[in-house]
């Protein structure tokens, strides 16, 4: 304000400018990811993503993660409800949801099939192991390892977001008990892959 005249009568006697690299390090932020990563997609399968929702310690069932996996071209959800969140049972259900979903989609115009290209996952244990990665590279998928809460996945991040509040509406509506929230959690993705997104 002072530079700019706004203010008269204010002396400023230990004015300093921030000039040291320490300084300058410590007030950078990371480079912002392109926003364009998701809205680029041109056909179904080219980019999938993957990551775990936790439905919580007391959730009176014995079902520990739902792997929530979603096509972000068409925005269709998979939920799969699993007892242990071990890497070889999420690896299962990543190469079934890989097959599934090369033969569901159907053909382009010239005849081949849409291909998964690109799965995008956090770098939690579960998605990041070496009998995943090898099944990837025999197939010529691209996984891309992005770090916890990035905002690469905030469309896989904002759909448990989603499927939670279907969810926790959806129960006391209808008067289920708690021990039934897989089952809610199941017509909540059925309800969301048949609405307008």
């Amino acid at each position: 304000m002072m530079d700019k005249e706004l203010v008269r009568g204010m002396l400023l006697t230990q004015r300093q400018q921030d000039t040291c690299d320490a300084c300058h390090l410590g007030k950078q932020k990371r480079k912002a990811y392109r926003k364009k990563l998701d809205r680029a997609m041109k056909e179904p399968n080219q980019v999938v993503y993957a990551d775990l929702l936790i439905p919580g310690k007391s959730n009176a069932t014995r079902y520990e993660a739902v792997p929530v996996i979603l096509d972000g071209y068409s925005r269709f959800v998979t939920v799969h409800l699993l007892k242990d969140k071990d890497s070889k049972v999420v690896n299962k259900h990543m190469r079934e949801y890989g097959h599934w979903a090369e033969r569901q989609v159907g053909r382009n115009a010239s005849g081949q099939t849409y291909k998964v290209k690109q799965i995008l996952s956090d770098k939690g244990g579960e998605f990041f192991n070496e009998e995943i990665d090898a099944w990837y590279d025999a197939k010529g998928i691209e996984h891309v390892k992005v770090g916890a809460k990035s905002s690469q996945l905030n469309l896989c991040e904002r759909t448990h977001q989603s499927l939670e509040g279907m969810m926790k509406t959806t129960m006391p509506q209808a008067g289920f008990s708690r021990r039934l929230w897989p089952e809610a959690m199941r017509i909540a993705a059925y309800v969301k892959n048949r609405g307008l997104q």
